[in-house]
């Protein structure tokens, strides 16, 4: 999944996960967004990050919330990851804590997920 994937994928990928892991219902309504996005074109958008295909900058983090265990999950509002159910927190608390830059707890998660 990269720039341009749709809400549509994303959902159908974390409900696979969630069938997979025999995660249950989520508790609260947590609205997903994708979490990464160019700082030039703002309408380019991604759940992980990478670059941005028109003109090959950096994505950036967008939103305030993420999983402590899934940073690669971006939420606008309180409530449950949707993959392992935990509360999500402030991105700064989750960096804070680990000790390392956001984009780099992501791509670990990524590489992490993949081994499964």
């Amino acid at each position: 999944m990269g720039c341009g994937d749709s809400k549509e994928d994303m959902g159908a990928a974390i409900s696979s996960v969630k069938r997979e892991e025999g995660i249950g219902l989520i508790k609260g309504q947590t609205r997903l967004h994708p979490g990464w996005a160019c700082p030039n074109h703002p309408h380019v958008q991604s759940y992980f990050p990478g670059d941005c295909p028109i003109d090959k900058v950096p994505l950036v983090r967008t939103g305030e919330l993420t999983c402590p265990n899934h940073p690669q999950v971006g939420a606008t509002s309180v409530g449950n990851c949707p993959i392992c159910n935990e509360q999500v927190a402030k991105v700064e608390e989750v960096v804070k804590k680990a000790g390392k830059p956001i984009e780099e707890l992501t791509k670990e998660a990524l590489v992490k997920a993949e081994k499964k």
